[in-house]
C-alpha cells in the first residue's frame, strides 16, 4: 500500500504532517450540481467519441498506487489531459480537502472511461484543508487550471464549488457504492473547460479560498514514453 505525506493547513494553528495510506482512488464523473453544465460535459466527450453513462454521477475505481504528490508524470502517448478537481481524504473522523488532476487517456477513454481512468497516475497537492474550516463558505472556494508551457498558460477551468454537488451529497454516493472509505482518495469530479479538451504538457491547478485569503497550488508536468 502506498503511503503520501501531506501537511494540513489550518487558520492560526501550526501545520500538521501526515502520513496517508493509499487504498484506492475513487473518481467521480458527471457530478455537477447544475444539470445543464454536466450535459456540456457530456457533450464535450461524446464529441470525441465517448459513451456515457444514462445516471449520474457515477464512481470510476482506480488504483491506489496511482496518487502521487510527484512533480512530473509519466503517460504512455500524447492523448492524455489534465482535470482540475477537489481531493477528499477521510482521517481520523475527519475530513481532508485538497487539489487534484484527474488526469484521463482522451483516446482510451473512447473505448471505456473506467479503463481510461486507471492508465494515468493522478497529481495530488501536497497541502491539504480541514473541512470543518470551509464548512460556512464552501461555495466561495474556487477552482482554476491553466494549460501551456510556463509564462504562456492559458485559463482552461474556471468554476466555483457551487458548481459541483455538495460535499454531503457527493459523500453520500460515495458510501452507497464504497462503505469502507479507509485510505480512500476520493476526486470530486470536474467542471467544464472554457474551450474544449486539451492535451498539455504542462498543468497548473489552483484552488482559492477568497474568504480565509488562501490558496493551493498544484503544478506538474507530462512526460510522454512514446516520445523520441
Amino acid at each position: 500500500m502506498q503511503q503520501l505525506s501531506f501537511t494540513i493547513a489550518r487558520p492560526q494553528r501550526p501545520p500538521e504532517t501526515i502520513v496517508y495510506p493509499v487504498s484506492l482512488i475513487l473518481c467521480l464523473g458527471f457530478a455537477g450540481r447544475d444539470q445543464d453544465k454536466v450535459r456540456e460535459h457530456i457533450r464535450e466527450l461524446e464529441a470525441i467519441g465517448v459513451e456515457c453513462p444514462a445516471k449520474t454521477p457515477v464512481i470510476y475505481p482506480a488504483g491506489g498506487l496511482l496518487a502521487t504528490t510527484d512533480s512530473v508524470i509519466q503517460v504512455v502517448g500524447g492523448e492524455t489531459g489534465p482535470e482540475v478537481e477537489f481531493v477528499f481524504l477521510p482521517y481520523q473522523k475527519r475530513l481532508l480537502v485538497g487539489l487534484a488532476s484527474d488526469q484521463t487517456d482522451r483516446s482510451l477513454e473512447k473505448t471505456s472511461i473506467y479503463k481510461s481512468k486507471q492508465i494515468c497516475p493522478k497529481p495530488l497537492s501536497n497541502i491539504l484543508w480541514d473541512y470543518e474550516d470551509l464548512t460556512d463558505h464552501w461555495d466561495k472556494l474556487v477552482l482554476r487550471g491553466w494549460v501551456g508551457p510556463e509564462g504562456q498558460e492559458t485559463l482552461y477551468q474556471d468554476s466555483p464549488a457551487s458548481a459541483l454537488l455538495p460535499v454531503p451529497t457527493l459523500l453520500e454516493h460515495v458510501r452507497r457504492e464504497y462503505p469502507n472509505l479507509e485510505g480512500a482518495v476520493i476526486l470530486s469530479g470536474t467542471v467544464p473547460t472554457l474551450g474544449g479538451l486539451a492535451t498539455p504538457a504542462r498543468f497548473t491547478a489552483l484552488l482559492h479560498d477568497p474568504v480565509l485569503g488562501r490558496e493551493i497550488r498544484l503544478t506538474y508536468g507530462v512526460q510522454d514514453l512514446l516520445a523520441r
